[in-house]
């Protein structure tokens, strides 16, 4: 019997040290003990132990000690970096109104009336495939904004107002062959009052 404790005794020890284990439940190292030699097997869990061998277990690390008392306590440390900024307070009360200021400047030209003008006529440039349209503003007004309406071949790559305001220019390509191309080009005309 001697024997045989200080055998399991050593291989543990050997164990420990290598740092060679299989874990149970709650840190429980298994193990399967050959009676006739004295070898020890560290497994999973019981069931792999052989009928000639005896199945054991002990815990990875022992209980715990008592609590030690308290150390001295140590000397002040450095002071720390600032704190993050803390949250937004609360709006507070309104404030006294105060003095009527100054008139402002003009403000910018204002619309007093606008009408949508339509063109149909374009220019198709069979060899190169190009097609242009362009619609004018009354006398008098400003292109805001415009488009077009095309046929279904038709691929429009501009559409921009014109240099001076007055208008409204589209270009585009024809794809394939097809007859009667369909382009109408629409702008959005203001009439603008200047500031006072």
């Amino acid at each position: 019997m001697k024997k045989l404790a200080k055998g399991i005794v050593t291989i543990l020890a050997v164990l420990f040290l290598t740092g060679f284990a299989c874990y149970g439940g709650e840190n429980v190292i298994y193990g399967c003990y050959k009676k006739n030699n004295g070898q020890l097997r560290v497994v999973k869990n019981f069931k792999e132990c052989r009928p000639s061998e005896l199945p054991i277990s002990w815990n990875q690390a022992g209980s715990p000690g008592p609590e030690g008392p308290p150390g001295p306590q140590g000397p002040p440390g450095p002071q720390g970096p600032p704190g993050p900024q803390g949250e937004q307070g609360p709006q507070g009360p309104k404030g006294d109104e105060g003095e009527k200021g100054d008139i402002g400047p003009a403000g910018p030209p204002g619309i007093i009336g606008w009408e949508i003008v339509y063109d149909d006529k374009f220019q198709y440039i069979p060899d190169s495939k190009k097609i242009e349209g362009v619609v004018y503003c009354p006398e008098g007004y400003r292109a805001t904004g415009g488009g077009f309406f095309s046929s279904e071949a038709v691929q429009i790559i501009v559409s921009i107002p014109l240099p001076d305001g007055d208008g409204w220019y589209v270009i585009g390509y024809i794809e394939r062959e097809y007859p009667d191309p369909v382009l109408e080009t629409y702008a959005v005309c203001a009439q603008v009052q200047e500031g006072q």
